[in-house]
């Protein structure tokens, strides 16, 4: 028994020791990542960050990619859509309300995380491992978006889905400018006013583009309707 318990006590230490340091391996490639930008974000100069042996980052995390995907979880730098999906148990929910709830979600969600902004952008000017990685961790979050879509039966009108697509393209790349060119076309995403004005935009082109909830039809009464037609042409 008493062994039995040295055991227990021996593995919680160990997996305490391993959640702290896994920890600090992520908070050191954040600040490396914040402080001197993603295409200086190495294995080399997080561990020095950390203060730890190169062989516990590959132990951990397997490697840089594993590594950032366990950061963009942690840190959740995707949108949270659970209060849609929650609302979407309505089966009438409003399609356009809906569409405008995830599209606010989604840009306000990547303004508030510039780290996030910062590798999307490096991931169009010079992909590497980091940036592909960090590509990795949008499929789950794809899952999630498109999980709203399944949902909601209004978002399923083709319209719908193409609005919203290139809406939310729209958001990523305004968002992306706050970082190092905010100004675009007179509009400046950097400030509220502006980032307001672009959702305000945003608003009024899902709300006159949107499509509502399909009509649902009958079919006996249609089939009903068809037959009696026939019948007053013959």
């Amino acid at each position: 028994m008493v062994v039995d318990a040295v055991i227990i006590e021996t593995k919680e230490r160990a997996g305490q020791k391993r959640q702290a340091t896994e920890a600090a391996i992520i908070s050191a490639f954040e600040a490396v990542l914040e402080r001197d930008g993603a295409r200086s974000v190495g294995v080399n100069n997080v561990v020095k960050e950390a203060g730890i042996g190169k062989g516990l980052l590959y132990k951990y995390f397997g490697g840089l990619p594993g590594l950032v995907r366990a950061w963009a979880q942690k840190r959740r730098l995707w949108p949270n859509f659970e209060g849609i999906l929650e609302k979407a148990e309505n089966i009438d929910i409003d399609p356009v309300e809906a569409m405008k709830e995830m599209l606010f979600t989604h840009a306000n969600t990547l303004r508030d995380r510039p780290v996030a902004l910062e590798i999307l952008a490096e991931e169009l000017l010079s992909p590497s491992i980091l940036t592909e990685a960090f590509a990795q961790t949008r499929v789950e979050f794809g899952k999630e978006y498109f999980a709203a879509f399944d949902s909601i039966r209004g978002l399923r009108e083709p319209m719908n889905r193409s609005l919203i697509i290139v809406l939310s393209a729209a958001a990523n790349y305004l968002a992306m400018r706050t970082r190092s060119a905010p100004n675009y076309m007179g509009l400046d995403p950097d400030t509220e006013e502006g980032w307001n004005e672009i959702l305000s935009a945003m608003d009024q082109i899902v709300e006159k583009a949107g499509q509502p909830i399909p009509e649902r039809v009958d079919s006996d009464t249609t089939a009903a309707d068809t037959l009696s037609s026939q019948h007053k042409l013959q």
